[in-house]
């Protein structure tokens, strides 16, 4: 495993790269292509299809053609989403074997297109809501439509969230509440053990 920028790179990324560079496996002109073909594929201009049906990319052997995109476009989303600048990654192409046209031709575009990549990225993260408050009641419920008497209480727990959705709310026995406070228990100590190491 390779660590560039705080990131890690695995072996198969690593030569998968260095063939993309290789004048003798992927020409400068399909290089040229490919490198347009994956800014616009990552900033969704163009699909994965049109990648593997542009003419001017018809003399790469198509295995080639996928592992040689799926690279540069882990590259380049790695680079964009860890803050990398053109200079780094000029000198991880060139420690991949690339030719310094090549490695000038990916720089470019990501110095280029780098702030639409972090827009896009930012854009399309996953954010997990952050809990800011829980509000509970107690209900007893005496009896339902299918059952004379119940008897039974029954905790509902609103969770208040920054962000969305605002509220999580969901109702559960005195077993499920104390099953759910268990397991909250067990997480914090668990945290606690994380960050006192």
């Amino acid at each position: 495993v390779f660590v560039v920028w705080g990131m890690e790179l695995s072996p198969s990324l690593s030569s998968s790269l260095q063939a993309c560079g290789d004048a003798s496996i992927l020409p400068e002109d399909a290089f040229s292509t490919l490198c347009e073909l994956v800014f616009d594929v990552v900033l969704e201009k163009k699909t994965e299809d049109e990648v593997v049906g542009d003419k001017r990319l018809s003399k790469v052997e198509r295995g080639l053609l996928k592992q040689s995109f799926a690279s540069l476009v882990t590259l380049v989303v790695e680079g964009a989403k860890n803050g990398v600048e053109s200079a780094d990654l000029t000198q991880h192409l060139e420690d991949c074997k690339f030719a310094p046209e090549k490695c000038e031709k990916v720089a470019k575009l990501f110095h280029d297109h780098r702030n639409e990549l972090r827009t896009l990225l930012r854009r399309t993260r996953s954010v997990v809501p952050r809990v800011v408050d829980i509000d509970w009641r107690l209900d007893y419920y005496m009896k339902s439509k299918q059952l004379e008497r119940i008897n039974q209480p029954v905790y509902v727990i609103d969770i208040k969230t920054e962000g969305d959705p605002k509220s999580i709310q969901f109702a559960c026995s005195v077993e499920q509440l104390q099953d759910l406070v268990s397991k909250l228990k067990d997480a914090a100590r668990s945290l606690e053990k994380a960050t006192s190491t």
